[in-house]
Order: structure tokens, then sequence, then C-alpha cells
């Protein structure tokens, strides 16, 4: 059973179906987790965009402008990460409303530098405006690929063993404004080399569903196997849901899901790769569309990829 689609699905399908052909040195357009492009002098470049929205991504009630800053740099940087590229320069735009304070304004920007340095990003430009609300901030970032490879959605096959590289659910508890992005991570993958991967933005299910998608394949993942993060545990005690359920539904973990090919799978159990970073199993690519998850006992489940959306509007 699939989705229904939301207005988000619906726009960005329409995007992808709708976008004419290429120049040749866009070498991966819309649809991944960032474009790549070949420059004339044969570089290879990963640009990526990311937009928080206050009330949507943050709320200014319970963040600091530091770590809304902070967030929207880093969830670029995961972007990056799930490419293989490794970040370089950064723009930065922003719309306040004419309530906010200079000062809140000025330490978003202290956070958005802090983690841009922490990770080698200079930030070279932007954009200042006024908006009647809410507060909007959009991140693009530049990396760059030092090999001929690039992780993308669209390499797996039926087959290919699918892992995820740390715990996940319960990100609303404070760890969606304290992202990692996983960037040597990313780079080891691309070097092995992984033959897909996606950053966990929205949701185990959701983003395993575009992965498989992209890939022309389906996906299993065993219930047991999942990491469940401890937040996970502590929002299903004031929740409706299982800490299963928040693992495969809540989204911002910010973490890569990947698949290798079963010889590096075997590879993986020896000890002889990815020794140095977490590396969780939890399922496999499938020849058969869609998602199943299989349970403890064996018994075998057909899963609907829903997650966080960032939703609106209507149809037609």
């Amino acid at each position: 059973m699939s989705a229904p689609k939301t207005a988000e699905d619906r726009l960005l399908a329409w995007i992808e179906q709708t976008t004419g052909p290429l120049p040749k040195s866009i070498q991966i357009g819309p649809g991944d987790d960032g474009a790549v492009i070949q420059t004339p002098s044969g570089d290879r470049l990963v640009l990526t965009i990311d937009t928080l929205v206050e009330g949507v991504d943050f709320e200014t009630s319970s963040s600091s402008p530091q770590s809304v800053g902070q967030k929207s740099i880093a969830v670029s940087l995961s972007d990056l990460a799930a490419m293989g590229a490794s970040p370089w320069v950064a723009l930065a735009s922003a719309s306040f409303p004419s309530s906010t304070h200079e000062n809140y304004a000025q330490k978003i920007v202290e956070g958005l530098r802090s983690t841009a340095s922490e990770y080698g990003v200079s930030i070279i430009g932007g954009d200042l405006s006024s908006t009647p609300g809410p507060i909007s901030i959009s991140t693009t970032l530049i990396g760059f690929l030092s090999t001929n490879r690039c992780l993308t959605r669209s390499g797996g096959h039926a087959g290919d063993q699918l892992f995820v590289s740390g715990p996940l659910g319960g990100s609303i508890l404070g760890r969606h404004l304290n992202v990692t992005p996983r960037i040597e991570l990313g780079q080891k993958l691309i070097a092995i080399p992984a033959t897909s991967a996606i950053d966990l933005s929205d949701g185990l299910l959701k983003d395993l569903d575009r992965l498989a998608r992209a890939s022309g394949c389906g996906g299993e993942i065993q219930a047991d196997k999942i990491p469940i993060h401890a937040d996970a545990h502590r929002l299903s005690r004031s929740s409706e849901f299982s800490p299963l359920e928040h693992a495969l539904f809540d989204g911002e973990d910010f973490e890569l899901l990947f698949t290798l090919s079963p010889a590096d799978s075997e590879l993986w159990k020896q000890g002889q790769i990815l020794t140095d970073f977490s590396a969780i199993p939890i399922g496999q690519l499938t020849e058969s569309a869609g998602l199943t998850l299989i349970q403890a006992d064996g018994n075998r489940e057909t899963v609907s990829p829903k997650g966080f959306s960032h939703d609106w509007g209507v149809s037609g």
C-alpha cells in the first residue's frame, strides 16, 4: 500500500518530470540530495540548498538563535555527506519580520558561522530581506568531489544491504537542532564505493522509499535491527506511538542511509571496511517494489512510506 502523495511530493515529482534537457556539464540534476556540475576546467562541484522556516523547522520560543543558525547550515552539510562531497563555500539568506530584535538576528549568524567554520566552510555572501513573517533562512552550500565517483540515490541494486549510520527517532526532543553531518562517513562511502546513499531528513521509511524508487527497487527492513534512539523511547511515553514507530517515521535524524554490495557487506562483516564508523545493517533492497517490515517473529508487513512533510495547499 502506498502513502497518499502530499503537495510537496506532487510538486517535486512535477519538477523532475518537467525539467527539460540539461547541459552536459550538469551531471546530476533535480531528484537527489544535491546537483553535480562539471566546470570547464574539469572540476566536479556539488550544490545543495535548504530552507528553514519558523514554526515548521524551529520554534523561537524553544530554540536558541545560535542553534537555528547552526541547523541552517548543518542540514545542507548533511546533503553533501550523502553525496560523498567535501564542503567548500556557502551562501546564506534570511528574511526577518520587523519585530525581530537585531541581536537575535546576529546570534543566528553567529551560529551559522561557527558551524561553517567547524567544517571548513567559508560563507562568501548572501542576502537579507524583511517579511511579514515567519522567519525564513536559506543556505546554499557548494562542495567538491575529489574523485570521479559520486554517491547518489539511484545506484542501488536488488540484494544490496541497507545500513544506517546511527540511532533514529525522537529528534524533536532536541537533536533536530543539534545536527552532526556525517561528512567523513560520506567520503569513506564514496571510496569503497557504496552503491547508493541518502540523508535521513524526512524519516526512515520515507527516505528509504525515495532511495529504493530511484534505484528501481523495493526495500525490506528488519524491525529488530533498526537502531532506536533513547529519545524515541522517551517520546513514546508521552505520545501515542511506539519507539519503533518514532524511529520509522519521525524524521530529522540526519543520519545516512546507504547500501553496500553483497561483496562489500561481507567485507564489513569481516571488519575490513568502515571500522571507524557506525554502520548498522537493517535490511536490503529487493527486486519487488514497495517497502516491507519484517518483525522479529518473521511476520512480513507491507508498510507505507509516510514521514515528515513540508506540506501545504491543495491539488489541482
